[in-house]
């Protein structure tokens, strides 16, 4: 379904690019990145021009692409980023970092020099690090369908309430069910 789509052949020329400059904040998913060279070329120009705050996830998908070619792609777009977001099992999986959650986050900030990392861990909540701090949240127990768009969902939600001058943590809070 994601084959011949509009997004797999589109090019930095074909955005309104002074919107992305206008922008509070730009999201990137890693599962798009998968598309094609052109979405790697256009999501590195979007990331490098956003006046607001640039947002990369990387909500890897082996059945579109390998752990290799993903952390070898999402690395690079990495000086452009300033908040990541993640989970536990992809950043160990595909960015092959070890240790505790709160290790793996202050890990990955420091290599990819970000403002803020986000990573959720399941059922057990998320937690954010920001200016070498952990803010973490619990998640609550419930018995998931679909997990479908778990992702976009929790980062959609984050970057609302930080959007609207909420702090870190009430931002975790209200992303976290």
């Amino acid at each position: 379904d994601r084959d011949r789509t509009a997004l797999e052949s589109i090019e930095p020329g074909g955005l309104p690019m002074g919107t992305v400059q206008d922008a509070d904040a730009v999201f990137a998913s890693g599962e798009s990145l998968a598309l094609s060279g052109d979405v790697v070329e256009t999501t590195q120009a979007v990331l490098r021009a956003a006046g607001g705050t640039s947002v990369l996830g990387l909500n890897h998908r082996p059945a579109l692409w390998s752990g290799e070619a993903a952390r070898e792609t999402v690395t690079e777009l990495f000086p452009a980023v300033d908040v990541f977001v993640t989970n536990t099992e992809e950043a160990k999986r595909v960015l092959k970092q070890t240790g505790r959650p709160p290790e793996v986050a202050h890990q990955l900030a420091n290599e990819g020099d970000f403002e803020t990392v986000v990573m959720t861990r399941r059922e057990r909540g998320a937690l954010v690090w920001h200016d070498a701090t952990i803010h973490e949240r619990d998640g609550a127990e419930t018995d998931a369908i679909d997990t479908t768009g778990q992702q976009g969902a929790f980062v959609g939600a984050f970057l609302g309430r930080r959007l609207a001058g909420d702090g870190l943590l009430v931002g975790v809070c209200e992303a976290v069910p």
